[in-house]
C-alpha cells in the first residue's frame, strides 16, 4: 500500500510539472508572437468601431418617462360633501390595482394606434410598401415601446428609436394619450348616466307644472264638493312629486358635474428628455468582446503552428 501511495505521488508530482512546462511554453510563445498579437487586437479593435459606427448599424436611443396613477374617486362627491368620500385623499398616488389598470389601458390597441398615425410609424419604420405591414408594425412596435411596473409600483414607459427626439416626443404623448383616454372613457360612461337621469328630471318636471296649472285651473272655478276633491288629490300628488323631485335633485346635481368635470389620471415623476448617447449597439462592450474573442482564436492558431513545427 505504502508503494502504491508512493507511486501515485510521483504520477501527480510529474502532472503538475508538464502543466508548469505547458503553462511557461504558453507565455513563451504569447511573448515571442507579441507584436503579430497586438497587431491582431489593433485591427479587431478598429474593426470593431467601424462596423459598429453609423454608417453600418443606426444607433437606437432610449427615453423613458415614469408615472404614477392618481386614485379613483368622483369629482361630484368631493364637491357634495359625500360621507363615503371623507377617507379619500384625491391626491393620493394609486395602489398597485391602480397601476395595473394604468399598464391594461397603457397597452391597448387604441394608444397603440393613436401614436402609430400621429408619428406615421408606417412610414418612419419603412413598412408602408411591405405586404404584412401590420404585422411587422405590431411586433417592432413591441419591441420598441416597453411599458412596465418598477419596485414602488410605478409605471415606466421606454420608446427606443432611431431618433432621440421622436423617442422622448413619443413617450411623453404616450402619458398624454393615456390621460385622454381615461378621461373620454369616464366621461362617455357619465354622461350617458347624466342623460338618463335628466330626461327623467325633466319628466319629473314637466308633470309638476302640469299638475300646478291644473291646480290652478280648479282653484279659479266655483267651489264644488267635486272640485274640492280633485283639489286635495292634485295637492296630495303635487307634494309627492315635489318630494321626490327634491330627493333627485342631488343624484341629478351628481351627474351633471361628472358629467362636465375632468381631473387628471396621472402623476408625472420624470418626463422623457432627449438622449444624447445610443442604447444600442453598446460600442464599447462589442469591441472589448471581439478584441477578447479574436486574441484567444489568434493564441490558438499560432500554438497549433508552433505545435506542427
Amino acid at each position: 500500500m505504502l508503494a502504491q501511495g508512493s507511486d501515485e505521488s510521483r504520477s501527480l508530482l510529474i502532472r503538475l510539472q508538464m502543466n508548469e512546462l505547458d503553462t511557461r511554453d504558453l507565455f513563451k510563445m504569447i511573448y515571442s508572437n507579441r507584436v503579430t498579437l497586438f497587431v491582431i487586437m489593433l485591427c479587431s479593435a478598429v474593426a470593431a468601431v467601424i462596423f459598429t459606427s453609423g454608417a453600418f448599424i443606426a444607433p437606437l436611443y432610449k427615453s423613458s418617462i415614469v408615472l404614477y396613477p392618481t386614485t379613483s374617486f368622483s369629482i361630484s362627491n368631493e364637491l357634495m360633501n359625500n360621507n363615503k368620500m371623507q377617507n379619500i385623499d384625491h391626491l393620493e398616488i394609486g395602489d398597485e390595482e391602480q397601476a395595473d389598470k394604468m399598464i391594461q389601458i397603457l397597452k391597448s390597441d387604441d394608444i397603440k394606434t393613436k401614436i402609430i398615425e400621429k408619428y406615421d410609424l408606417l412610414n418612419h419604420y419603412a413598412l408602408a410598401n411591405c405586404e404584412q405591414k401590420y404585422s411587422e408594425m405590431n411586433s417592432l412596435f413591441q419591441k420598441r415601446f416597453k411599458i412596465s411596473k418598477t419596485e414602488f409600483n410605478a409605471v415606466r414607459i421606454d420608446v427606443i428609436d432611431t431618433d432621440p427626439r421622436l423617442a422622448a416626443a413619443m413617450a411623453n404623448d404616450m402619458a398624454v394619450i393615456f390621460d385622454e383616454t381615461v378621461s373620454k372613457m369616464q366621461s362617455e360612461m357619465a354622461k350617458a348616466s347624466f342623460d338618463i337621469i335628466q330626461r327623467h328630471y325633466d319628466e319629473v318636471v314637466a308633470r309638476l307644472n302640469e299638475l300646478e296649472d291644473s291646480l290652478h285651473v280648479i282653484s279659479s272655478v266655483v267651489e264644488s264638493a267635486e272640485n274640492i276633491s280633485k283639489t286635495r288629490r292634485l295637492e296630495r300628488e303635487i307634494e309627492c312629486q315635489f318630494s321626490y323631485l327634491t330627493t333627485l335633485k342631488p343624484k341629478y346635481e351628481k351627474m351633471r358635474i361628472d358629467a362636465m368635470s375632468t381631473i387628471p389620471h396621472k402623476f408625472v415623476i420624470s418626463s422623457a428628455t432627449v438622449s444624447d448617447r445610443p442604447c444600442h449597439p453598446q460600442r464599447l462592450i462589442i469591441t472589448l468582446l471581439s478584441v477578447i474573442s479574436v486574441t484567444f482564436l489568434s493564441v490558438i492558431v499560432i500554438a497549433v503552428f508552433e505545435k506542427k513545427r
